[in-house]
């Protein structure tokens, strides 16, 4: 049988469903003006389970998609926490500076803090890559994200004013989110980098003060 516009090629192997040489979109036409009936329905099951697998092929595309898009965050982390030097964990980053979220910044940097990176590191030009993606980030920080960044900053002795005026602002956004502890490291953080925050410094005293109990020496 000669081709037809417009007629999927699964119509020619099914005689029900071509009909004196109409289309799909013709036979469900004429079962609309009642013309015809239980061949158009035969034809309108088949292209409707035709389209369902179609659809369900594309939204198993997109979950796995979504699913690679959250799993690669993870594999990053876990990769940061092993680098067993600064200089690998700033391969890393150049690598995939792309891929890094919030938490895989924050995780960078507290990563370096701990490995306590020598001034040619620090003055690299992937590490102020970084620090300026930490700037552009400091809105997406949670509590927790912020007192660890804050913290390296103070220990790699980090003084970028625009991305510490940037922190201090997303600290003070979230100041009801920060345990005692976090309080506290904020507080010795901006201390030790000479950091005065003036507004946010008040919203660490405030928060601070009715649950001054929870705190113990440093």
């Amino acid at each position: 049988m000669g081709s037809l516009s417009g007629t999927p090629s699964w119509c020619y192997s099914c005689p029900t469903l071509m009909v004196a040489g109409l289309t799909c979109k013709a036979l469900r036409s004429r079962q609309a003006s009642g013309t015809l009936r239980g061949q158009a329905i035969v034809c309108s099951s088949v292209w409707s389970a035709s389209r369902f697998k179609k659809h369900g092929s594309d939204r198993r595309v997109e979950k796995d998609t979504r699913a690679k898009r959250v799993s690669l965050p993870v594999k990053l982390n876990k990769q940061l926490t092993a680098c067993s030097s600064v200089e690998a964990m700033l391969t890393l980053y150049s690598a995939h500076w792309r891929d890094f979220n919030a938490v895989n910044l924050a995780t960078a940097l507290h990563q370096m803090a701990k490995h306590q990176p020598g001034p040619q590191a620090a003055c690299s030009a992937v590490f102020r890559d970084l620090v300026s993606a930490v700037y552009h980030a400091a809105p997406n920080f949670g509590a927790q994200a912020l007192t660890n960044i804050v913290w390296s900053f103070a220990r790699i002795s980090v003084m970028h004013h625009p991305c510490l005026e940037a922190l201090s602002a997303a600290s003070l956004r979230r100041i009801s989110e920060f345990s005692h502890q976090g309080l506290a490291s904020m507080s010795w953080s901006f201390s030790t980098r000479q950091w005065h925050h003036q507004p946010l410094l008040e919203s660490i005293s405030a928060s601070a003060i009715p649950r001054i109990t929870d705190f113990l020496p440093q």
